[in-house]
């Protein structure tokens, strides 16, 4: 039985998405996708259930939120996944390698090949590159969403530096199996994918691992040296973060005094007490065919279908 064709999917309020639209108007048959939808909220994740049961391919058009969005249904699925990046941050985008241009994007999403990726779960939530705690929270929450859509990573840049001057660390338990950490820091950080944005943060774990990689940041700094270590790291992007590392684990629970809200991939969805685990190879997403296969297993652990 031939498959359908597949859909687009777009999230509305993305940046650059009426040009991908107007694309997709008059090139879509040409390029192989002639159906899509424009969404956001409540519908995109109505859109792609319905989708879901078609069958056929799914291209999603969005940042990281609306990608985890997609991943939330289609993880443990048969049904690939064509990524356009539409965000601020591209999290995921970055770290598998993925053209930020949206035009070479969408051959990517379409004709690209089937990889399988790892995903995190917090409290019952998908996560592709990371969770956290912290500093980072307070910094979404503090962003308006047309500050967001029109300054882009100035807008973070601007509300991070405020919400450092005035954040407290908070005293966290980590519970891995038998054995329990005590700590306090400002941020805390479960990372799926070594780049947060296109910093340089977790250097034990990619997409394609078993496991996630625990990290606290300032831990036993002063608010002096952790400001310079954030500066330098912007300076040079590629520059590890001063940061320790405290352990990796395919499952852990999290405690926070008091309870702290937990960002996945941009959005502020649940909090503390959290249990998150990895969950191995349960999503596929379509990568370049150029990129050669060892490199993507050296980089990205993807497995090729």
């Amino acid at each position: 039985m031939k498959k359908p064709p597949p859909v687009v999917i777009l999230n509305k309020h993305a940046r650059r998405v009426r040009a991908v639209l107007r694309q997709l108007e008059q090139e879509g048959r040409r390029l192989g996708a002639s159906r899509w939808h424009l969404v956001s909220g409540p519908e995109l994740e109505t859109c792609l259930r319905q989708e879901r049961t078609r069958g056929g391919s799914i291209i999603i058009g969005g940042g990281d939120g609306t990608i985890r969005t997609a991943a939330q249904v289609l993880a443990g699925s048969a049904i690939p996944l064509g990524i356009i990046p539409l965000g601020t941050g591209n999290n995921l985008a970055h770290n598998l390698g993925l053209p930020l241009d949206w035009q070479e994007a969408i051959a990517v999403a379409i004709n690209g090949r089937p990889h399988a990726i790892t995903l995190g779960r917090v409290n019952g939530h998908i996560f592709c590159s990371s969770a956290s705690l912290g500093l980072s929270v307070h910094t979404v929450l503090a962003i308006p969403r047309a500050a967001k859509r029109r300054f882009g990573y100035l807008a973070y840049l601007a509300a991070g530096t405020r919400q450092f001057l005035r954040s407290e660390a908070v005293q966290y338990r980590l519970t891995i199996g038998s054995k329990v950490y005590h700590f306090m820091t400002h941020q805390l950080l479960i990372a799926n994918t070594t780049y947060q944005g296109r910093l340089l943060i977790a250097r034990g774990t990619n997409t394609g691992d078993d496991h996630l990689e625990i990290i606290a940041f300032g831990l036993h700094r002063s608010r002096t040296e952790h400001l310079k270590d954030t500066v330098l790291l912007l300076i040079n992007p590629r520059r590890a973060w001063k940061a320790t590392l405290i352990t990796t684990a395919a499952r852990c629970t999290v405690h926070a005094y008091p309870p702290q809200a937990i960002d996945t991939d941009g959005e502020v969805l649940t909090a503390t007490p959290a249990t998150m685990c990895a969950e191995p190879r349960t999503l596929i997403i379509r990568l370049p065919r150029q990129t050669p296969r060892r490199r993507l297993q050296k980089e990205h652990g993807a497995s090729a279908y």
